[in-house]
């Protein structure tokens, strides 16, 4: 919205995680849009698959298409290419979800508490 680009819900994926689905739908984008160049995933284990089913199909990541995932999970950096990815600090975030339910009990106070927790992008080889 703020640069007015117009955004194509085609462009967009629900899969299920699984192999089948994820392929699928790569096969899919690949199919309807031909110059595709870069891919975000919503998890690492997905990016991983895409990641897999380009290097099957000999399509070089990242030169022509780049793919980021989110999650920071540890098949990442196990990866060729590594894998960029979105660092949600999901430890912290488990971390202060507990202190402030801990502190809910103890003080007895039930107020919603609204917490952030900046995420991170970790810039690899995959984009």
């Amino acid at each position: 919205r703020k640069h007015k680009i117009k955004f194509d819900t085609n462009i967009l994926a629900h899969v299920d995680f699984s192999e089948e689905s994820v392929y699928a739908s790569l096969d899919n984008w690949m199919r309807n849009y031909p110059d595709l160049d870069a891919i975000i995933s919503i998890s690492d284990k997905s990016a991983a698959q895409i990641i897999t089913r380009l290097k099957n199909k000999r399509i070089n990541v990242p030169r022509k298409i780049r793919v980021v995932g989110f999650g920071n999970e540890f098949v990442g950096e196990m990866l060729d290419p590594k894998l960029t990815t979105f660092d949600t600090h999901t430890r912290v975030i488990g971390e202060e979800a507990s202190r402030l339910i801990i502190e809910q009990i103890i003080s007895g106070n039930r107020d919603v508490t609204t917490k952030i927790v900046p995420g991170k992008m970790i810039i690899r080889e995959s984009a």
